[in-house]
């Protein structure tokens, strides 16, 4: 368990909801990203190393991080996740 939060996508949505009331994830760029796994109840460990096993098609050509991610959020994707991460998870944006 990650800071001991996690209850995985399998949990019933009214037991994820009731125990995380008010808990809510932000960040941006990458940040966001960690966010929605954390808002999403993912196993965090499964999602870090499927993202490290994306690395040798990242690491000469950094335009493939964007194939990867997506990659990564269809594989972790599961019924019912939008209604967790809409109360839970912020993304911020950026001005460069």
């Amino acid at each position: 368990e990650h800071c001991g939060l996690e209850l995985g996508p399998s949990a019933p949505l009214g037991e994820y909801t009731e125990r995380f009331k008010g808990v809510a994830f932000s960040g941006s760029s990458g940040g966001s990203l960690v966010s929605a796994v954390l808002g999403a109840g993912s196993n965090v460990r499964d999602v870090f190393e499927y993202i490290v096993e994306q690395y040798p098609d990242c690491r000469r050509n950094p335009l493939a991080m964007f194939p990867a991610v997506e990659k990564a959020l269809r594989k972790f994707q599961y019924e019912g996740a939008q209604k967790r991460l809409t109360r839970s998870v912020r993304v911020l944006l950026t001005r460069v």
